[in-house]
């Protein structure tokens, strides 16, 4: 039991040394730029999702000038993006 427990922790030691170095070769500007690249990424995109959305459900969309964008969607629209909600059809 105890031989497991060493093993088992050499291994998760081993699988934690590799993915540093294999993140190091691939980005090689750091592992912190790259999670801040993927953070920044994932912001910008769920923000651009959720402006869909709000757009799709006919909520307002405040702009930085404090106006409102669109009135929603026309019910074709809003079918088109239910049918494929990435916006990105194969």
């Amino acid at each position: 039991m105890r031989v497991r427990r060493v093993v088992l922790a050499a291994a998760v030691v081993g699988v934690g040394y590799a993915v540093v170095r294999l993140a190091a070769w691939y980005a090689p500007e750091g592992v912190r730029q790259a999670a801040r690249d993927f953070v920044t990424t994932v912001r910008h995109v769920s923000a651009e999702r959720e402006a869909q959305l709000r757009l799709a459900l006919g909520l307002a969309i405040e702009t930085d000038e404090g106006g409102e964008l669109g009135d929603g969607l026309t019910p074709d629209e809003a079918a088109a993006l239910l049918d494929d909600p990435t916006g990105r059809a194969l």
